[in-house]
């Protein structure tokens, strides 16, 4: 199976590889492209046709890579599907998966029928071909990539109604055009071979799905269990690859077997096999979190093969002769979206400034639509590299095409948050210094590192030694409601009282009884207004107690102390209010939180629950998280309001 002859071929391509990750990150920098729109050029600038870096008998050998890529892509669609998140949004998402599925998928079958039939090079074709053609490419043209989506996503920081739908969308028609795909190729099949679609030919098209569906059930029982050995991430993760590289080759050993001894056509979809098991434990398995965390660090390695192995094997020759017909079948994809989405918007209940830009989501196509470009057109014999050729040339398009416009999307929508700041309150995180000295200076630098709006709120005639230009200061004639209106100070987050024990105490009766500001800190200076300010609902900070508890603490918890501080690079601890309705109902073990994020507390009402993996969230909740800072700040997006 693995002669010499393939170790020296996946050396080779392994180096190619290396230097095409590093080309694919040059070009996603300095050109805004995907990265693995990068991988494809580089695999074809490696591939025979150009420096001839991956030879093409290499190619023929490093098949078995494809099977092993494709099952993980399958494991990464299944694993984006979590039923619980996605409730919320349901009869929208309901309505635009029918459009993008059934609308688009005949529109676009009827409009390429016509575009094969007019095509000169093709007329020697038969009409059975072209009929087969036209399916496989309809069942196509409505796949999209959920990794380049996550990818504009995460960019953009985008989070809202329209974004959740769209995910939502893009990950449920990745698991149903697997379905679609798995008719369809049975369909062309029979034709092919000259069989009638008969009755015995439905009932056996049922016996198949069923068959993939009941197959990828036990994979998936098989996974968890792997799962609970608790191995080597690394360990375990290969496992799993093994695990989908042998569904395909069992389901070739299936066919064969049946063609050979019953003279049965049986095709088990492996890839529906792969998704159907990756929803299992994504969605019903208390080893989620642990498949998430493998699927998203295996995710670079695997596309890096994919893609640059992929862009290695399209003909440029070829290429060169159908870029007219792929810019022609872009057109028609395009229109088709579109009609789709018309179709159903108002169903979806959104306006029609949204309808009208609502396909652009849908654009960008990536591994699966490969994947299926792989499998789909080896059945048509001599025209095979010429039909893949077109469908990878279309594909690039769709690369360079789709992202920008789903950017374009979100942002007209309002759910891009290109800045990084942290948004996890509902308020503006402005917060008010009173303070008179240079401690309040310090904090407001610090404050403004950690992403807030701080600002110094001094009286009249008072100098404040080491302002500088990039601190704001606000002048007040007194500390009444009069001026505290004018700088509205109901709306900031939080105020801090750095002043005298007796002027702390007037403005912090202000905040209670008049604007009602939750987060009041205050810096004690005589521990007689203690049971004043504590009874006003205030964070009492008493520098002398303070000094001896931290220092009581670095001795019995050094590491802990030091993430709670701030002081770990790269690790925070951050509490954020939920105010989307996303989230709000979820138990804690149904949420996709980054691998390296902790929930630590959580308090409703001003009383702290000891938080489970069975605990909900509740809208107003006050939930304390650690970890890392990237992941905290892609956590409380999700936090925000839609």
């Amino acid at each position: 199976m693995f002669e010499l002859n393939f170790w020296v071929a996946l050396g080779g391509f392994a180096i190619v590889a290396i230097a095409a990750w590093k080309i694919a990150e040059f070009i996603q920098v300095k050109f805004g492209l995907p990265k693995i729109t990068g991988l494809l050029i580089s695999g074809l600038c490696a591939g025979p046709f150009i420096f001839n870096l991956i030879p093409s008998h290499s190619i023929v050998q490093l098949e078995y890579l494809f099977d092993l890529c494709l099952a993980f892509i399958a494991f990464a669609a299944g694993n984006e599907l979590r039923i619980k998140e996605l409730r919320s949004s349901g009869k929208a998402i309901f309505w635009q998966t029918f459009g993008q599925i059934v609308v688009a998928f005949v529109v676009s079958f009827v409009l390429i029928y016509w575009l094969v039939n007019n095509i000169s090079m093709l007329d020697e074709v038969s009409s059975t071909i072209k009929f087969g053609i036209s399916l496989l490419s309809a069942t196509i043209f409505i796949t999209r990539s959920p990794e380049a989506a996550i990818a504009v996503i995460n960019e953009l920081r985008a989070h809202g109604p329209l974004t959740r739908i769209s995910m939502g969308v893009i990950v449920i028609k990745d698991v149903l055009v697997i379905m679609v795909f798995a008719v369809c190729f049975s369909i062309v099949q029979s034709m092919l071979l000259g069989q009638e679609i008969s009755g015995w030919f439905v009932l056996l098209l049922c016996a198949n799905l069923v068959a993939t569906i009941v197959l990828g059930y036990v994979l998936g029982i098989l996974i968890d269990r792997l799962l609970k050995f608790n191995f080597n991430f690394k360990v375990t993760g290969a496992l799993i690859l093994l695990c989908g590289f042998g569904i395909f080759r069992l389901t070739d050993f299936v066919k064969h077997v049946f063609d050979y001894f019953f003279h049965i056509e049986v095709y088990l979809e492996p890839l529906l096999i792969c998704i159907v098991a990756s929803f299992q434990v994504t969605n019903y398995s208390r080893q989620r979190l642990a498949f998430s965390k493998i699927i998203h660090d295996m995710g670079s390695y695997i596309y890096l093969i994919f893609f640059t192995l992929t862009g290695a094997s399209v003909s440029v020759d070829i290429l060169l002769k159908v870029w007219p017909v792929a810019l022609g079948l872009f057109v028609i994809r395009i229109l088709a979206l579109f009609i789709s989405s018309v179709s159903v918007g108002r169903l979806s209940k959104f306006n029609w400034r949204i309808t009208m830009t609502s396909w652009m989501p849908y654009i960008t196509q990536a591994g699966v639509a490969l994947s299926l470009t792989t499998e789909s057109f080896a059945v048509f014999g001599e025209w095979q590299q010429i039909f893949t050729t077109t469908m990878i040339a279309l594909i690039v398009i769709n690369q360079f095409v789709g992202p920008p416009l789903y950017k374009y999307y979100i942002q007209k929508a309002g759910e891009a948050h290109t800045k990084a700041v942290i948004k996890g309150f509902e308020g503006s995180r402005d917060v008010l210094i009173f303070g008179n000295d240079r401690q309040s200076i310090s904090l407001t630098q610090v404050l403004k590192e950690h992403n807030w709006n701080p600002k110094i709120v001094n009286l009249e005639n008072e100098d404040l030694d080491g302002l500088n230009e990039e601190v704001d200061q606000v002048i007040l004639p007194e500390f009444s409601t009069l001026y505290f209106d004018a700088l509205e100070i109901d709306k900031v987050e939080s105020v801090v009282l750095m002043r005298g024990d007796q002027e702390n105490l007037h403005i912090c009766q202000l905040l209670y009884e008049v604007y009602g500001v939750e987060r009041i800190v205050v810096k004690l200076n005589d521990r007689y207004y203690f049971k004043k300010f504590h009874e006003l609902g205030a964070k009492i900070i008493e520098p002398g107690t303070a000094i001896l508890s931290l220092l009581d603490h670095y001795v019995r918890s050094p590491e802990a102390t030091s993430l709670l501080l701030g002081m770990q690079e790269h690790q925070d601890t951050i509490e954020l209010e939920l105010v989307s309705d996303e989230l709000h109902g979820l138990a804690l073990r149904d949420i996709s939180l980054p691998s390296d994020v902790i929930v630590l507390s959580i308090k409703r009402k001003g009383h702290f629950i000891i938080s489970h993996g069975y605990t909900r969230l509740r809208r107003g909740d006050l939930v304390t998280l650690v970890g890392n800072i990237d992941s905290l700040e892609e956590v409380s997006l999700r936090f925000e309001k839609d």
